[in-house]
């Protein structure tokens, strides 16, 4: 009888499982981001990936994660060009609040510009070390955090995992023993 109740139980906990995906699904898509910041708590995120990352001793796998989140989440949420507009220390806004702000043309979120609504912080990744990840890097630098050109953020996210499973493919590989194969 206890192996039913198990199985019930079981099967109870992934209905409801199921359920709470459901609903984050819905509320993800169907949330409207608020005006001027961003949905998530971005230090939260960092703090999370480097203790995932921490607790499973792949330390330096953490730049990897951060920039397959932030790529992954610019492919989701980002809606189109909007006219944005940036001032002198690069900060963006939708709205021009004073006339020293340069219009720029760029992807953004529904409410708000890509650098207040990234899931990660871009300027806070250690690229340095993660030597792999420069040409994703320097083009997302390049584009001054913002999503401007012809970049496809889903193919940059691939590229990352592939760069991932490399780097681990390196870690599990037994040193040579000097013998021929």
């Amino acid at each position: 009888m206890s192996s039913n109740n198990n199985t019930f139980t079981s099967v109870a906990a992934q209905k409801h499982e199921a359920r709470i995906w459901s609903r984050t699904n819905n509320v993800m898509q169907h949330t409207c981001f608020p005006f001027d910041e961003g949905l998530v708590d971005q230090d939260l995120v960092r703090i999370g990936i480097q203790e995932i990352c921490e607790s499973f001793g792949h330390p330096k796998d953490t730049p990897y994660l951060q920039a397959i989140i932030l790529l992954e989440w610019r492919n989701r949420f980002l809606e189109g060009y909007s006219e944005l507009f940036q001032d002198a220390d690069g900060e963006v806004r939708y709205v021009d609040y004073n006339d020293d702000m340069t219009p720029v043309c760029a992807m953004a979120y529904e409410y708000c510009a890509s650098l207040q609504g990234d899931a990660v912080d871009l300027y806070q990744i250690d690229d340095e070390s993660a030597p792999a990840l420069a040409p994703i890097f320097g083009v997302l630098h390049a584009e001054g955090g913002l999503p401007q050109g012809d970049s496809d953020c889903g193919e940059m996210a691939q590229s990352v995992r592939a760069m991932l499973v490399d780097s681990s493919i390196q870690r599990l590989r037994p040193l040579p023993t000097g013998r021929r194969w």
